[in-house]
């Protein structure tokens, strides 16, 4: 049985995939860890490598096989440096990209008025259309997950997965939301083409695919698996 290994972007958490499992589930195992200093894992990294070699640690310790990737945004990052390992079958990048570039703004904002700019981030990562209560949500998670967000954003500035993507041969695809304004369509385009894969647009969607739209990221990701 495939293994699905789902990773999480930035001041995020495994739960933020809630809405994606009960489409995916029975076909295929899937896992939803909580990186590092995020929901109930323990633990600091400051670093894309650091959590790239986490994840790694996970599929050896639970003695995974046939393992895809998806990762979003931050995580997204993780998994492309993942995806050179033998143990990874196929790569799905979601909202990410192979550099992941950091607002000045963000940064400083997250030293001087966290509570502030993760409202602001929050609200960049809907589309126009997304509920408010939908971005509240978001802006509770990343409360919660307050003492990871700074070092998660700083990890994504320095980030560059132009290092590892001619060692990535592996089947792969690229989704992104229609209205992504955090990482915008040719950020997805550029990755897409650097990695040999289909580029995919969810439409009705921002940064956060799989809160605003899972149902059609749940079904390009299954098309995506049956090709496999």
């Amino acid at each position: 049985m495939k293994n699905l290994i789902f990773i999480h972007g930035a001041g995020n958490e495994g739960d933020i995939w809630r809405y994606v499992k009960p489409y995916l589930e029975g076909n295929c195992k899937i896992h939803t860890p909580d990186l590092p200093g995020h929901g109930k894992t323990d633990g600091i990294i400051t670093s894309i490598d650091g959590y790239t070699d986490w994840v790694l640690e996970y599929i050896k310790k639970n003695r995974l096989s046939d393992v895809i990737l998806i990762g979003h945004s931050m995580g997204g990052a993780v998994c492309i440096k993942c995806a050179k390992d033998e143990s990874i079958s196929a790569l799905i990048v979601v909202d990410s990209g192979l550099k992941l570039p950091v607002s000045p703004k963000i940064i400083n904002g997250l030293k001087e008025d966290l509570q502030k700019t993760i409202k602001t981030i929050a609200k960049w990562s809907f589309s126009k259309s997304a509920p408010e209560d939908m971005i509240n949500d978001a802006v509770k998670m990343m409360l919660d997950n307050k003492k990871a967000i700074l070092n998660d954003f700083l990890a994504c500035s320095s980030y560059n997965g132009y290092e590892v993507v001619n060692d990535i041969n592996i089947p792969s695809t690229v989704f992104v939301g229609d209205s992504d304004v955090m990482t915008p369509l040719e950020l997805a385009k550029e990755t897409a083409y650097a990695l040999k894969a289909n580029l995919i647009t969810i439409e009705n969607a921002g940064h956060m695919v799989q809160i605003e739209n899972p149902r059609m990221l749940s079904a390009v990701l299954n098309d995506f698996l049956v090709s496999l």
